[in-house]
């Protein structure tokens, strides 16, 4: 990934826990196993669920743009042809999408139960 790039909303990279160097791993990792189908992703970490490793961020629009727009970055460095990279993002903003979905799900679920926390104990205090 490149050096943060500029990007509206909070900068994604604060939101991983683990070092740039782990981080890099994991997404080589996982993109020989998406694009090659050879298994290093799941040898290291298990099985890959894209969306259910994200669902713990906050994770919107302008986070799933930042990391697209991290990506497209990441990619003119490399010498792949413009038709290649293209369909690149295209296939990876599918799950980019989903994962801002389970993310904003998530977010959502957590505060109808915090509402629901929230408005009991008004009623018995």
């Amino acid at each position: 990934m490149p050096a943060r790039p500029a990007s509206r909303g909070r900068d994604i990279h604060e939101m991983r826990s683990e070092d740039m160097d782990g981080a890099r791993d994991n997404l080589a990792r996982f993109l020989c196993e998406w694009l090659v189908g050879s298994k290093p992703y799941q040898k290291k970490y298990g099985p890959i669920s894209i969306p259910g490793i994200h669902q713990h961020l906050d994770i919107g629009v302008s986070e799933r743009f930042a990391w697209l727009k991290c990506l497209c970055l990441a990619l003119e460095e490399q010498p792949y042809s413009n038709d290649f990279r293209d369909c690149l993002v295209q296939q990876l903003a599918i799950p980019a999408e989903r994962i801002r979905m389970v993310c904003q799900s998530a977010i959502q679920k957590m505060i109808k139960r915090t509402r629901k926390t929230g408005s009991g104990a008004s009623r018995t205090g």
